[in-house]
């Protein structure tokens, strides 16, 4: 996991070329104008998911996980706190969805 700013997007350079071209993205993008909805990057390989919602407190919140992606979350206005955990520690309360 990354925690970090987008002010260093630079430092995670040549990870991989789709982390690449979706720090690119974000990096030559105007997120605070862009209006809700997902935006294609790369194909299917990469897509932006942009959303604007009031956050809730975390009580009864669930974790999530992904096997196929990786996802990048981009506060561009407010605050959201996440709650990070191992997934090898986590007991599922619903059977995997691949979809």
């Amino acid at each position: 996991m990354i925690l970090d700013t987008l002010a260093n997007l630079s430092h995670y350079s040549g990870l991989t070329e789709r982390l690449d071209a979706a720090f690119q993205w974000l990096d030559s993008t105007d997120l605070a104008v862009l209006d809700d909805g997902e935006f294609e990057i790369d194909g299917e390989h990469i897509r932006a998911i942009v959303q604007r919602y009031t956050t809730v407190p975390d009580a009864g919140r669930r974790y999530e996980a992904h096997r196929r992606f990786i996802d990048i979350q981009c506060v561009v206005r407010g605050v959201e706190r996440v709650l990070v955990q191992p997934v090898a520690s986590l007991i599922p309360d619903t059977p995997y969805d691949s979809d």
